[in-house]
Formats: C-alpha cells, sequence, structure tokens
C-alpha cells in the first residue's frame, strides 16, 4: 500500500526500557489489512518481531489508529518500524526495505557533512549465510589535519568477531574527510541488518 494512502498516522512510542538498554537499532515488521472506510482492521499480523512481546504489541495497537484512504475492503499492506537511538540527522542511512543493510552513525568532532568519500564494510559472507544479523561494530577514531583516519583506532563495540572487527577498521581507514587545523576526534557505528 502507498505512502499517499496514508491520511493519518501515529508513530510508535520508542519504549524507555529499550533506550535505558541502548537498544540502538530494532525493527517491528506488522502486516494488516484496511476496511473500504480506509481503517486498519483488528487483525495484525507481526512478520519481524522486536524479541519483546510488549514492543511488538505497542507497536500493532499504535498501527490500529491509523488511517488510510477510502477503497476496496482487504487491501493489505506491510510496514516496518525502525527503532533508533539518536537523532535522524546523525544518521546517514537509507531505510531498509529487503535484502540486507549497512548503515552508520557518526559522532564527536566529525559530522556527515564532514565526509569527503567513503567506502563501507562488506557485510561478511560467512555472516549473511549464519543469518547474523543486528550487528553493530563501533570505532573511536582519529582524522589528522589533512583529513586522513589514522590507523590508532579503539574497538568500543565488538561484534564479537576479530575478523569482522579488523575489515571494519580497514574500511575506515579509506575514508576522507575535510580538511582542518587540527586532529579531531569521533565515534563511529556500523549497522548489519539482515531483512
Amino acid at each position: 500500500m502507498p505512502a499517499a494512502d496514508i491520511v493519518h498516522k501515529q508513530l510508535p512510542p520508542y519504549p524507555s526500557w529499550a533506550k535505558e538498554k541502548e537498544l540502538g537499532f530494532v525493527k517491528v515488521g506488522v502486516c494488516f489489512l484496511v476496511d473500504t472506510s480506509g481503517m486498519v482492521m483488528p487483525t495484525l499480523v507481526v512478520t519481524k518481531s522486536s524479541g519483546n512481546t510488549d514492543w511488538d504489541f505497542a507497536v500493532a495497537e499504535a498501527l490500529r489508529g491509523w488511517e488510510f484512504s477510502p477503497g476496496d475492503a482487504g487491501r493489505k499492506g506491510e510496514i516496518t518500524f525502525y527503532f533508533v537511538l539518536h537523532e535522524p540527522e546523525e544518521i546517514k542511512t537509507e531505510v531498509p526495505t529487503s535484502g540486507l543493510t549497512q548503515s552508520f552513525e557518526l559522532s564527536g568532532d566529525l559530522s556527515v557533512a564532514d565526509i569527503l568519500s567513503k567506502q563501507l564494510p562488506d557485510y561478511p559472507s560467512w555472516a549473511k549465510e549464519k543469518g547474523y544479523s543486528k550487528v553493530r561494530v563501533t570505532i573511536s577514531f582519529s582524522v589528522d589535519a589533512s583529513g586522513t583516519v589514522l590507523p590508532t583506532m579503539v574497538v568500543r563495540t565488538s561484534s564479537g568477531y576479530t575478523q569482522w572487527d579488523n575489515q571494519v577498521k580497514q574500511a575506515l581507514l579509506g575514508w576522507k574527510f575535510t580538511e582542518a587545523e587540527e586532529v579531531r576526534k569521533a565515534q563511529i557505528t556500523f549497522w548489519f541488518v539482515l531483512s
């Protein structure tokens, strides 16, 4: 169902307990039907769970309040809600719809606007084959005055696999940032999500 058919929507809230636990990239997918008046019918199916039934229920409840343009009965829709801890302007990503997604968030002395060139790290084929998803790697790093990433990096949040972490660091070494008068420090988190 196209987004243009949405007449009224209320996004589900980000649970406070999830924020406290720093659950930073969670998605909930819901399949639903719309009646002739454009109201969401009571029967909803969670196609992608957050892993918490209360969270899934809250998303479904919020979706029940949505209203679409009138039309044929039984129109089918499917929507995925993405819950990300940081403000949207800090995130450089396209909302994934299918396949696999790699996104990142950048904080510290650098912003997305400072990036001149980048190459996202590859999603390891062995990790995809094993279904590893919702994996994050956070790295603290520095950039010299010329905009070059310095090799002295610290992995703050590991994927759990040294090979994967090293691959991410190697990719980050190839990034180029704007020039400045001094060394800048930043932190970047890469998200690896199968959808």
